[in-house]
């Protein structure tokens, strides 16, 4: 695997505002500090894209999205993801 994406596992809460300012992404850590926010958790489920856990709020026209990842992307995902973005850029390159 790559050196980049295996080093790239989360290792604290990190938090991302989606572009335009109406999404604050907390991507959480601990699962213990996850359970006790007093919101209901919906699972989205085991795909090649991994297994998330989210929570969700809305407050003055933002949404506030706390993830817990149960379990990581695949490799054979990450690769994919990779390989499409090679393609992207070679198709700009080359138009």
């Amino acid at each position: 695997m790559n050196e980049r994406l295996r080093d790239a596992v989360i290792d604290r809460n990190f938090v991302g505002v989606y572009s335009g300012g109406t999404a604050v992404y907390v991507i959480m850590k601990r699962r213990d500090e996850f359970d006790l926010l007093a919101i209901p958790a919906e699972d989205h489920g085991e795909n090649e894209n991994g297994h998330i856990l989210s929570k969700s709020i809305d407050a003055d026209g933002v949404s506030i999205i706390f993830q817990f990842v149960l379990k990581e992307r695949t490799p054979e995902a990450l690769r994919d993801d990779l390989k499409k973005i090679r393609l992207e850029r070679e198709g700009r390159a080359s138009a």
